[in-house]
């Protein structure tokens, strides 16, 4: 079989198991996501960003989905009464203003790990001992081991 047909169904298939795990919660950390392209690249011969590209791709046609589904669904709500077309506006209006907020946390949170990630270091200290809320991960997951 072609080696470029197997390559491209094993990279589709890892991100669809990270799809299916939570893009967020598998990807939270920049070097964790670095990391899953890097071995990728390496495992089967191929360039790091090729492989980044259908990453980005893939996350690109699922975020135009979501879009799509969400569109959907406020033209069926104000099609059926349930909104009306000035509902439907100001739904859209404030998705806006969240999305420009979370990017703004987003800013906030990588500071916040860079800040962490450096003190632990100029203490000698292993940032997991604090868990993931402290470390740019999600609140309740601790990684096994003390140090790594």
């Amino acid at each position: 079989m072609n080696k470029k047909i197997i390559i491209t169904a094993l990279i589709l298939g890892a991100i669809s198991l990270v799809g299916v795990l939570g893009v967020n919660a598998v990807l939270a950390d920049d070097a964790k996501y670095e990391s899953v392209v890097q071995k990728l690249a390496d495992q089967f011969d191929l360039n790091k960003d090729e492989v980044e590209d259908v990453f980005e791709q893939h996350r690109k046609e699922r975020r135009e989905m979501r879009e799509e589904r969400r569109m959907e669904r406020l033209d069926d709500a104000v099609k059926n009464g349930k909104i009306t077309e000035e509902q439907k506006a100001l739904i859209l209006e404030k998705r806006k203003e969240l999305q420009k907020e979370a990017v703004e946390k987003r800013g906030e949170f990588r500071k916040h790990r860079e800040e962490m990630r450096k003190w632990a270091k100029d203490n000698n200290i292993d940032l997991y001992l604090f868990g993931r809320e402290h470390r740019g991960g999600h609140f309740g997951h601790f990684r096994s081991g003390w140090l790594h």
